[in-house]
């Protein structure tokens, strides 16, 4: 074995010394014996040193503190005039700099990478212009560092967010939560990952190729103007952007080698839903989901990603030829709902990424910007591939369950459109209400049920709703059963097959008529929490409520 620390190779040497004057020892002079004697001191010294050194390394490796900012930069994003974004900037202040990292891209970022049990403290300074938080997506935290909207950090003031690392390995992560406002502070580019690495004895590994490179994939969608600012008009019903943004970058080319990838995905889209699939149709290996790997990797033929949900993908590029091209689009399916954004809208196609293999970008492939109104490739909205209506209600069942009676629901949360308004079981946000049936025991196992009953008023209301993605602060879930009511028939046929319900969830895509059943645990903590749609727009009309955590 070799290795390239001086001081242990010194020590090395020391003890090597040592050993074999204790042999000889009895026959040499005293000048001998006493440079023995040093040289065996020296050893000693050199040991505490070494092991002090790497009690300070394991130390320091328990503590990860930073200096988080939210800030206003301008950023060139396309050719002309700078776009000003809201940006999270991170520095470490304690611990290891190097997990603090960069996307690859100029928004939204950093990186943040730590692991179980680590204790992680983030000194947070609002440099905005306007009240905001930060919402650690998917951790196990007390409340009070959970980013609640009626912990407001004023412009100018700051937060200290201090917790121990509950969570499992997985991709999580961060972006504002104050009412009203996530959607437009989320959509201006405040969002960052949180990666809870695995250890690496994790047996989930064995079930991966051994020399897999890491790559982060943020998805958005992002309208510009003509003189380069985002364009956010809020709606009730979703706003959607005209383009499609990865790590903060149009029309994403990547330059692989021809190895094993892990793409970990996050839509950070507001209201975008995603149908991620390989271009040439070949199956999608999903091998995570929001709380980390799965036991094995699973294929689907495609993969619909609601707004916060997190997918990892394994992309195998050891059998493609030199400069090979693969991408990944986001497919076409059927939407009811009437969200915003005209160019390219809920359920159309469009290219997410591109993968060359072996180099740079292919001849021709170079990035063109059209102007907004020539930006034609998102127009076949209704071009979805044909599938047979749903002759009965899907639903899914978790393995271990041997019939198909309904599986009991502790709570039911009825999803629906009322007054113009998104709502949960009728009720829309209070800063600090919470209704009888909203308070769980510290502990308690329950199922909770979602139901998008669809619109609340007018005949025929109900077709025009659209999804929702159900995410619930504190907990982990497992989606345990799917139903759908039939009414949606031709449109949940064109993305049933890629519900990936196999890992553990924090966030769940509803589909219009359709009933989804999650199992939890309510630990560790108590206090205030929330659940809500995590389609921005939704949320910040009021869809969403406090739960409360009793002892």
């Amino acid at each position: 074995m070799t290795t390239n620390n001086p001081s242990r190779r010194r020590f090395l040497r020391l003890a090597g010394l040592g050993a074999g004057a204790a042999v000889v020892g009895p026959r040499m002079g005293a000048d001998r014996a006493q440079r023995v004697v040093d040289a065996r001191a020296a050893a000693r010294t050199v040991a505490r040193t070494v092991a002090r050194t790497a009690a300070r390394t394991a130390a320091q490796d328990e503590v990860l503190e930073i200096a988080l900012s939210a800030v206003i930069d301008p950023v060139q994003l396309r050719p002309g005039a700078p776009t000003t974004l809201w940006r999270y900037r991170a520095a470490v202040t304690a611990g290891d700099p190097a997990r603090v990292q960069a996307l690859d891209g100029p928004f939204p970022g950093p990186i943040v990478r730590l692991h179980q049990g680590m204790r992680f403290q983030a000194t947070f300074t609002n440099r905005l212009r306007e009240d905001t938080t930060v919402h650690w997506h998917g951790l196990n935290v007390p409340w009070l560092m959970d980013g609640h909207p009626m912990s407001l950090v004023a412009p100018g003031a700051t937060y200290t967010y201090a917790f121990e690392v509950r969570n499992p390995p997985g991709m999580y992560w961060f972006h504002p939560h104050p009412h009203g406002r996530t959607g437009t502070q989320v959509y201006r580019g405040l969002a960052g990952l949180l990666i809870v690495d695995e250890p690496p004895d994790d047996p989930r590994l064995t079930a991966l190729p051994a020399d897999l490179v890491e790559l982060p994939l943020i998805v958005q969608d992002r309208t510009l103007d003509d003189v380069n600012a985002l364009v956010y008009p809020q709606s009730v019903m979703g706003f959607l952007g005209d383009d499609v943004w990865v790590n903060g970058r149009e029309r994403f080319t990547a330059a692989v080698e021809r190895r094993p990838y892990r793409l970990r995905l996050l839509n950070g889209s507001n209201h975008r839903i995603l149908k991620l699939g390989w271009r040439d149709g070949a199956p999608v290996r999903v091998i995570g989901t929001d709380g980390g790997l799965l036991d094995a990797p699973v294929d689907k033929p495609f993969v619909m990603m609601a707004p916060a949900e997190r997918v990892e993908i394994l992309a195998d590029f050891r059998d493609a030829a030199p400069s090979e091209v693969r991408a990944l689009d986001s497919l076409a399916f059927r939407d009811d709902s009437m969200a915003m954004g005209a160019l390219w809208p809920q359920g159309g196609k469009a290219e997410v990424a591109t993968f060359v293999v072996g180099g740079g970008p292919p001849d021709g492939a170079g990035r063109v910007f059209l102007p907004i109104a020539f930006n034609g490739r998102h127009a076949e909205a209704a071009d979805f591939a044909p599938a047979p209506a749903l002759a009965a209600p899907v639903c899914r069942i978790e393995p271990l369950r041997r019939d198909a009676d309904p599986i009991p629901a502790t709570r039911t949360i009825v999803l629906r459109l009322e007054r113009g308004r998104f709502t949960l079981n009728g009720r829309t946000f209070e800063h600090d209400a919470v209704a009888d049936d909203e308070i769980v025991k510290l502990g308690a196992e329950e199922v909770w049920a979602f139901v998008n009953d669809g619109a609340g008023m007018g005949p025929g209301m109900g077709m025009m709703a659209g999804a929702h993605a159900m995410h619930v602060h504190l907990v982990r879930f497992r989606v345990v059963e799917r139903t759908t009511d039939g009414r949606h028939a031709e449109a949940y046929a064109t993305v049933a097959a890629g519900f990936v319900d196999e890992g553990w969830k924090d966030t769940v895509l509803v589909m219009p008529g359709e009933t989804v059943k999650v199992r939890m645990t309510f630990g560790d903590f108590t206090g205030l929490y929330l659940y809500h749609c995590h389609m921005l727009e939704h949320e910040d009309q009021g869809m969403m409520r406090n739960f409360r955590v009793d002892a």
